[in-house]
């Protein structure tokens, strides 16, 4: 028996506490902003609590600075940022009580928002960048957390900040960057910076046109150089090898001359060398007839010495030509100014077999390769039936 009612105490005792604890009141709250500032003022509404058949009677607000307000609907402001524990704690008509707490974080602090460039300076010459530039933010908030970050690169959208930032075109680019808290706090920034990686170009002209590559007469050349973005800083040359700068038109004379070229801009890039020859020629071939000479030829072969040419039958006419420079393209052959034979390689020679009697002109005619020409004459007596 004794058993049995102790087991009936103990049901009592529980159940006794469960309806206890069923008809406690239900305590929440929400507050605005969500986020407040310093000395900002917050609204702390409590009308989601409520009684169990009963009545709420009485609100107690602890803002956890030392601060005590009554009543379901309160306003406060914090002198000082921090995070602070907020508590209500409500009562009903019944002395039934329930207690929640909640933190609230109080924010004026901007942010704090750097960059990091890659390369970290400019890698070229007058502020310049001659490579492709990376950047990357970095953000920290120590109270309320950093909601945002967004950039936007010259006159372009904002976009959201995710990672490495890669500008690859050239240019002079001007990035607009900030990071917003939680709190609606924000700190912001900006960078200018030039980029130019394309090496400058440069014209050459000469003043005269040229034959088979080569001039005839002393030229005058001139360098015009080209860049779009950072300009011109200086145009070099090396003639025969040795090395100029150009300070305008170079005057270059007889010979063949070796001819490099280039320029750099401000930003420090280097044309790739541009490379010609330059050649200039200015004197005929030197022409000399071999056969005939004064004498008399009987079928090519000469018997006797004459103080002028005698030709009985055919002979062979040859010149030794000479140029030293860009040397010989043809020879020409002919008689009484009637062109009749052109001979383009050495040993230059014509045989000479047409039927006919008297006085006759031999003329050869030599030209080199710049357009120079040179030659020989000889009058004959000829006798070919």
């Amino acid at each position: 028996m004794r058993k049995g009612f102790a087991f009936i105490a103990m049901i009592a005792i529980i159940l006794s506490n469960v309806m206890v604890h069923a008809d406690k009141p239900y305590a929440n709250f929400v507050f605005s902003p969500e986020y407040p500032k310093v000395n900002e003022s917050i609204t702390f509404n409590a009308s989601s609590s409520h009684a169990v058949n009963a009545t709420l009677v009485n609100y107690t607000w602890d803002f956890g600075d030392g601060s005590i307000a009554y009543g379901r609907v309160v306003t406060h402001a914090y002198k000082s940022e921090g995070i602070y524990r907020v508590c209500l704690r409500v009562v009903d008509n019944k002395s039934m009580n329930s207690t929640i707490c909640k933190n609230i974080t109080v924010d004026s602090t901007p942010p704090t928002i750097k960059y990091d460039l890659i390369p970290s300076s400019p890698n070229g010459k007058n502020g310049w960048y001659i490579t492709k530039v990376k950047m990357e933010i970095k953000a920290k908030d120590a109270l309320s957390g950093i909601k945002e970050v967004r950039y936007k690169i010259d006159e372009g959208v904002w976009k959201n900040y995710s990672g490495t930032i890669y500008i690859n075109n050239e240019g002079n680019h001007f990035i607009y960057f900030y990071a917003m808290d939680k709190g609606g706090n924000t700190d912001e920034g900006a960078i200018t910076f030039k980029i130019d990686f394309t090496p400058p170009s440069t014209q050459f002209h000469v003043n005269k046109n040229a034959t088979n590559g080569w001039y005839d007469e002393d030229v005058n050349v001139t360098l015009a150089a080209y860049d779009t973005l950072s300009g011109i800083d200086s145009i070099h040359y090396l003639l025969d090898n040795k090395l100029y700068d150009y300070n305008g038109e170079i005057k270059i004379g007889e010979g063949n001359h070796s001819f490099i070229y280039y320029s750099t801009d401000k930003a420090g890039n280097i044309e790739e060398l541009k490379r010609t020859r330059i050649k200039i020629d200015k004197h005929a071939p030197d022409v000399t007839l071999l056969n005939p000479t004064d004498g008399i030829y009987l079928f090519g072969r000469k018997l006797l010495e004459s103080p002028y040419p005698i030709i009985i039958g055919n002979v062979s006419i040859e010149v030794k030509v000479i140029d030293e420079l860009s040397g010989v393209t043809h020879v020409d052959f002919y008689i009484d100014d009637e062109l009749k034979f052109k001979d383009d390689e050495p040993p230059y020679s014509w045989e000479w077999n047409e039927q006919m009697i008297g006085v006759r002109d031999i003329q050869i005619v030599a030209y080199d390769k710049a357009g120079n020409h040179a030659s020989v004459e000889k009058s004959v007596i000829i006798v070919n039936l």
